[in-house]
C-alpha cells in the first residue's frame, strides 16, 4: 500500500474508532503482551509444579479435560496479580470437572477407546523413564 492509501485507512479507522486515537503508536500492543505473557508464565509454572501439561496457544490453553475448572482458576488468580482483577475467561467446551456429575460417567465411557500398540509402548517407556505411572499425573 502506499502513503496515501495507508493515510486514508488510518483516518477512516480513527473516524468509526475516536477514543483510540491516543493509544495508536504508543506500544501498546507491545506492553499487553509482555502482561499476557506473565499470565501464562505463571499459569505455566502452577502445572509443572504439578506435573500437568499445558499448552499455551496465544492466550489460549490446552489442558486435560478433567483440569477445565482448576485452568479457570489458576488463570484468575495470575491475572489478579499481574492485572490487579481477575480477567473473564471464555471458553467453547467445558471440562469434565465442570459437568454435571449425574452425566460424567456416561461421558467417561464415551471417551474410553482401545489403546493402540503405539501408545501402549510409549506409555511403558515413560512410566520407566519416569519412575511413575501415568495415572500418577492426572
Amino acid at each position: 500500500m502506499t502513503n496515501e492509501q495507508l493515510e486514508t485507512l488510518l483516518a477512516a479507522f480513527l473516524e468509526r474508532s475516536p477514543h483510540l486515537a491516543d493509544l495508536l503508536f504508543t506500544d501498546q500492543g507491545g506492553r499487553l503482551m509482555g502482561l499476557d505473557g506473565r499470565i501464562s508464565e505463571f499459569v505455566h509454572r502452577h502445572f509443572c509444579e504439578l506435573a500437568v501439561p499445558v499448552l499455551s496457544v496465544h492466550d489460549s490453553y490446552l489442558i486435560d479435560y478433567t483440569r477445565v475448572r482448576e485452568l479457570k482458576r489458576v488463570m484468575a488468580v495470575a491475572s489478579e496479580r499481574v492485572c490487579g482483577v481477575a480477567l473473564p475467561t471464555s471458553n467453547q467446551f467445558y471440562g469434565l470437572d465442570e459437568a454435571d456429575p449425574e452425566y460424567v460417567q456416561d461421558y467417561i465411557a464415551f471417551r474410553q477407546a482401545a489403546r493402540s500398540e503405539g501408545y501402549l509402548r510409549r506409555k511403558a517407556q515413560h512410566e520407566q523413564r519416569t519412575g511413575r505411572p501415568v495415572e500418577a499425573f492426572v
